[in-house]
């Protein structure tokens, strides 16, 4: 892997995780 493609893994699984969290606190309503 290149820094590159660690950036992009990096990206993408924090987005996951703030889809997931924006997700749970609105379902906690």
């Amino acid at each position: 892997f290149t820094y590159i493609n660690w950036f992009w893994i990096g990206a993408a699984l924090m987005s996951v995780l703030l889809a997931l969290l924006v997700w749970n606190a609105r379902n906690r309503e």
